[in-house]
């Protein structure tokens, strides 16, 4: 009986908390890079590209192989690293040493390298800050160094496959040399649904998500599901933080934090922005998911590449007349008996304390004559759930 979005909501988090271990979070600076693009793939002109370095020649090479320590518990990163480095032995005879960048020195500032990922080295920091989006990467040479750098875990993955299946594959049938030149330079910037946003004037990868210190299971859900969301459709990883801290100049407030302003009612959905604040706040799960629809739907929908800015406002919004219809059609007590039987888990803290808000709406929304609970357990009979229940009658 659990509506779509609720569902679609539990899904979004779990995958959103699985891709936070595997990407980099935050927002670099806009790009000064002004090569050519042809097909979402950019040749770069700019002054990163040198003239060609030759890593490997006649059995010997004075290059070593450092990956930024950050990606080390990337298995599909580790995995390809790995098979990079084969791959140069094999076709060269030569095992260059490589290791992660923990160990990063001036003395090695100035050695001859292939950096992976934002290493410690100010040439791979230099590249990362004109990458915007989670998938942008750049391959191309900066000084002495060879530069494979991606914004996300996943576009370094990306881009060392690119840098063998284009780059090294066709050398190693050829003999026993590996050059990188300005020709293989790749900048690649992918197009996402969404072209850019701007709040306030500030572009939106400038922002923090807050949430309520004791945030419950609406606003959990509806934060990570948004979050999750505007990966995909425009490439950006915000941080989501709780409001026990140091307020920052630009946020999005999420639910009833202790810096948002008045709550909406019941069944109603509030979008207010001023003074660098973003609130998106909702009163019911079942207006939660109104507020979801509205931001992605409305307020900046993906496709076609576009522009978006959201400007200074004061909303409180009731419910559409479309929800309205979907919740009477929904509620709607056609038979003799209504009956539920809902999956409780309550074997950790976190399932009865974040989730039982949510239970309680539910079963108060839906008012079933006879309730099946599955996985009933001993953590959520000892809690409130039941109390709460016979105060809903």
């Amino acid at each position: 009986m659990m509506r779509k979005h609720t569902v679609y909501s539990l899904i979004c988090v779990i995958l959103a908390m699985a891709m936070t271990a595997v990407c980099l979070v935050g927002c670099f600076g806009q790009s000064e890079y002004t090569g050519e693009t042809v097909g979402g793939t950019s040749t770069d002109s700019s002054d990163f590209a040198g003239s060609s370095l030759t890593v490997v020649e006649n059995g010997q090479s004075d290059y070593s192989i450092y990956y930024a320590s950050s990606l080390s518990s990337d298995d599909a990163f580790v995995s390809v690293i790995g098979a990079m480095s084969k791959m140069i032995k094999n076709g060269t005879g030569v095992l260059l040493q490589m290791s992660t960048d923990r160990y990063y020195s001036d003395v090695l500032a100035d050695e001859p390298a292939i950096l992976v990922g934002v290493t410690q080295w100010a040439e791979s920091q230099q590249i990362a800050e004109t990458l915007e989006k989670m998938n942008d990467y750049y391959i191309g040479i900066v000084g002495n160094k060879v530069v494979i750098c991606g914004k996300s875990a996943e576009a370094c993955t990306t881009a060392v496959q690119y840098f063998m299946n284009n780059i090294m594959s066709a050398q190693m049938k050829a003999g026993s040399t590996l050059t990188v030149s300005s020709a293989h330079t790749v900048h690649q910037r992918v197009k996402y649904g969404i072209g850019s946003v701007k709040i306030l004037g500030t572009e939106l990868c400038e922002y923090d998500m807050v949430i309520p210190k004791n945030a419950d299971v609406n606003e959990h859900f509806f934060a990570y599901s948004l979050r999750y969301w505007l990966m995909n459709n425009y490439g950006v990883l915000l941080n989501i933080s709780d409001d026990s801290g140091t307020a920052g100049e630009h946020e999005i407030l999420i639910g009833n934090t202790s810096r948002s302003s008045s709550p909406p009612g019941k069944n109603e959905y509030s979008v207010k922005a001023s003074d660098g604040k973003l609130e998106l706040s909702a009163n019911g799960f079942a207006a939660y998911d109104e507020l979801y629809d509205y931001v992605t739907k409305t307020l900046i929908p993906s496709g076609g590449n576009k522009d978006y800015t959201v400007s200074e406002r004061s909303d409180t919004v009731d419910a559409t007349e479309g929800f309205e219809r979907r919740t009477e059609s929904t509620l709607a007590s056609t038979g003799d008996i209504r009956t539920m039987f809902y999956n409780m888990y309550g074997w950790e803290s976190y399932s009865e304390s974040v989730r039982m808000r949510m239970q309680l709406e539910m079963l108060e929304a839906y008012s079933p004559d006879v309730i099946g609970f599955q996985e009933f357990s001993s953590n959520v009979r000892s809690g409130s759930l039941i109390s709460k229940l016979t105060e809903l009658g």
